[in-house]
């Protein structure tokens, strides 16, 4: 970023004797203390967004279970049992 220096000029004029100021504005270049701040700024801001995109690629839709199908005893598996059971 630059900062702005103003300057202000007065010029007469002949016939209406009118004042015309003119500003002229100056850029000149950051200090190097705000330099290095505003860098670390954005590295900073720079690091946050690419961990909000890792976040949002590691959410991804959950596989639902699928359920087991109980298994249905057949009566003559239920009369098999019932014999092979001791006493």
């Amino acid at each position: 970023m630059t900062t702005e220096e103003e300057e202000e000029e007065e010029e007469e004029e002949e016939g209406g004797g009118r004042r015309r100021r003119r500003r002229r504005r100056r850029k000149t270049t950051m200090t190097k203390r705000r330099r290095k701040e505003r860098s670390i700024i954005t590295i900073i801001r720079k690091k946050q967004k690419q961990k909000k995109k890792k976040k949002k690629k590691k959410k991804k839709k959950k596989k639902k279970k699928k359920k087991k199908k109980k298994k249905k005893i057949k009566k003559k598996e239920l009369i098999k049992n019932k014999k092979n059971r001791r006493p």
